[in-house]
């Protein structure tokens, strides 16, 4: 079934960095920017492992990539614009995905 504009509550909000996002896409890290950046991004993991993350927000420059280790669920404080490497650590499978307005 197809988007429905009677069926949303917000059609016409304004997006902003605070409003929860619309779109969800799975990323696939590398050594490119996003096209478009993000709002945020999400990591899932499953089988009780955590994951390493490695990303670079918006504004950071090239060499400031901000490496994380995260549990299922986690979701970055800022806007991303290149997702460099995503990790299992421990046991299971991981997966990071792109959250946008």
């Amino acid at each position: 079934m197809p988007y429905s504009r009677d069926r949303d509550q917000f059609p016409s909000s304004m997006p902003t960095p605070q409003s929860q996002a619309r779109r969800k896409h799975p990323i696939t890290p590398g050594a490119s920017d996003l096209d478009p950046y993000t709002k945020a991004v999400v990591v899932h993991v499953t089988g009780g492992g955590r994951a390493s993350l490695s990303y670079i927000p918006t504004d950071n420059d090239d060499a400031q990539t901000v490496t994380v280790e995260v549990a299922d669920g986690w979701v970055s404080d800022t806007s991303v614009r290149r997702v460099s490497a995503l990790s299992v650590v421990g046991s299971g499978t991981a997966s990071v995905w792109g959250l946008y307005n």
